[in-house]
């Protein structure tokens, strides 16, 4: 006769099998919304089982990153952040756009958290993998934290994507706020540096909502 814990399993695994085929159809946060309500009508004594099981079963579906993230308030600490890191390793290649964006937002959350356990991952996505539209959001998840990573990340970004596309509002404007950065990937940039300050100075020039305090303290740090 089957014991409890086959049967918590069984019930978990028929609950998982007619989820995900209840929420084929649907888009990423009304799956997510559903996986949240589930997870708040299971008691609170079985509620740890039911969602390291849960955790197994959405790693297992790597590349679904927007129903892992939304789903990360409600599973969230030290050891699951662990084991999202080892299953994003490999990183995959270049995804479709909202898997790049959800991608991105795990990334910035494992950079976030502050842990060297954790930054294998990161440094993979900021340092090796080829860079996309969302890549300007994860290094400032390091900042000021991890600052010599930070500065390697931009680096990269100015030695590697011309400036012609460079999206503005991701790529200067948080600099513009942010005198510490600018100097922290001035003195790491080199020959680069110049690019980058011209293009940063155009930007403040246009930016009619830097105050005062802040354009001044950006020109200190770019004379």
């Amino acid at each position: 006769m089957p014991g409890p814990e086959r049967d918590a399993s069984s019930g978990f695994d028929l609950w998982w099998t007619r989820f995900v085929g209840e929420t084929a159809g649907d888009a990423t946060h009304e799956a997510a919304d559903r996986l949240r309500r589930k997870i708040r009508s299971v008691p609170l004594a079985a509620r740890p089982d039911f969602l390291r099981r849960l955790w197994v079963e959405l790693l297992r579906h790597r590349n679904d990153y927007g129903l892992v993230l939304l789903s990360l308030d409600a599973v969230r600490d030290r050891d699951r952040l662990g084991d999202l890191a080892d299953a994003m390793a490999p990183l995959p290649g270049r995804l479709a756009e909202d898997a790049e964006s959800h991608l991105a937002d795990l990334v910035r959350l494992l950079a976030a958290a502050n842990d060297p356990a954790l930054l294998r991952v990161v440094e993979a996505y900021l340092l090796e993998r080829p860079i996309g539209p969302c890549w300007p959001v994860v290094p400032w998840a390091l900042w000021p934290a991890r600052r010599e990573l930070f500065a390697r990340s931009w680096c990269r970004y100015a030695r590697e994507v011309p400036s012609t596309r460079w999206d503005p509002a991701l790529v200067l404007d948080p600099f513009l706020g942010e005198p510490g950065a600018v100097e922290a990937i001035r003195d790491a940039l080199g020959p680069a540096w110049g690019r980058f300050r011209s293009a940063l100075e155009r930007r403040a020039a246009e930016a009619a909502w830097l105050g005062r305090s802040r354009r001044e303290a950006l020109a200190r740090t770019l004379s």
